[in-house]
């Protein structure tokens, strides 16, 4: 079998006879931190080891060559000698011309007997991979197991955890294994699911000055509150009305109030609104003085322009409500309809 073994100093060819001695010894290298290839790639020295007889023939080559032969006898011993003398010669023999081509590196985990070790890498090497001790240069992962007679083995990324999995049969497990990687369990993704931004709550005052139409025009004055969420809302209004002359004075108060909707047009917004309550009547005339509540409808809309803080707003609200008249004799001091129109322009603010 040939390996080819790359030192940090340069590479090594390797090449042996006798299985399980050239197993330890691969593996004593690799714990050694010489990086093993397989033959036919980067190389600046060879080992060539025969152990099958009663002596052990050593061979290495690089700038020069060397060469051992051993008793094999006794055996440990003999392999001990081996071990030894390969390292030593791997570097008195120093650096051979390069030849070959790059390889892809496996990191192999040392969880193992040598023997199996030994096996793992000769395997490795023979699926065409080079074996490393340290992840700094390896693309893959190696991972070994023995459960009594049975060595399973797994494959992953360098970065990725490994798990032996499959049997070990010979070279051609660790190929497929690299060759199909195993894949990390997908995680179970969760549909996504589409939550609509929570829609900010708004509150807001106004004030506005405008005129009144009952037959007669009189000014108003309307102060507001209004709020809600989105688009829809409410409010609740306060409109004051004056008239008087040398004999008559009337206060009018509209407390209003209902739902509102508005509308985003860009630059400006548009809003309506259906507004409910009771109109307030005070009047005195001359010596004579009373209060009449009647109640009191109307539908104001209108359009919105932002200036800053302060929105500009005009709005029209014609509305219902009861006719009233104040006569002595046969004069009619004050009189109004019991319809209505008003228009306003204000400014708001909103919070």
């Amino acid at each position: 079998m040939h390996l080819t073994l790359l030192l940090l100093a340069g590479q090594v060819a390797f090449s042996s006879s006798g299985a399980a001695t050239a197993d330890r010894l691969a593996a004593h290298l690799c714990a050694e931190n010489f990086e093993l290839v397989p033959a036919g790639h980067l190389s600046t020295r060879t080992v060539l080891a025969d152990t099958s007889s009663s002596t052990f023939v050593l061979q290495v080559e690089g700038a020069r060559s060397v060469r051992y032969e051993l008793e094999a006898t006794p055996r440990a011993v003999a392999e001990l000698e081996l071990f030894h003398r390969t390292v030593l010669a791997l570097r008195e023999v120093g650096l051979g011309e390069t030849r070959g081509s790059t390889v892809a590196y496996v990191a192999l985990e040392d969880s193992l007997s040598v023997e199996d070790r030994g096996m793992i890498i000769r395997g490795a090497l023979g699926a065409g991979l080079g074996v490393t001790r340290t992840s700094t240069r390896a693309t893959y992962r190696l991972c070994a197991a023995r459960l009594r007679d049975v060595v399973t083995v797994g494959a992953s990324l360098i970065d990725a955890s490994c798990t032996p999995k499959a049997s070990y049969t010979g070279s051609y497990v660790i190929r497929g294994l690299i060759e199909r990687p195993p894949v990390p369990p997908a995680r179970k993704l969760i549909p996504p699911v589409e939550v609509e931004a929570e829609t900010p709550l708004w509150f807001g005052v106004e004030a506005a000055l405008g005129v009144m139409w009952r037959t007669e025009l009189d000014p108003v004055l309307s102060i507001g509150a209004r709020g809600g969420r989105g688009m829809f809302g409410v409010r609740a209004d306060v409109l004051l009305t004056v008239a008087s002359n040398d004999r008559l004075q009337v206060y009018e108060t509209f407390l209003v109030a209902g739902p509102q909707a508005r509308f985003d047009l860009g630059d400006f917004e548009a809003f309506v609104a259906l507004r409910i309550g009771a109109h307030l009547h005070q009047f005195s005339i001359d010596s004579d003085a009373g209060v009449r509540v009647n109640f009191t409808a109307d539908l104001p809309a209108g359009i919105a322009y932002q200036l800053g803080p302060v929105a500009l707003r005009l709005e029209v609200a014609p509305g219902i409500g009861r006719a009233r008249e104040h006569v002595i004799g046969q004069e009619v001091l004050w009189s109004r309809g019991g319809g209505r129109v008003s228009a306003t322009l204000g400014a708001a603010v909103e919070f």
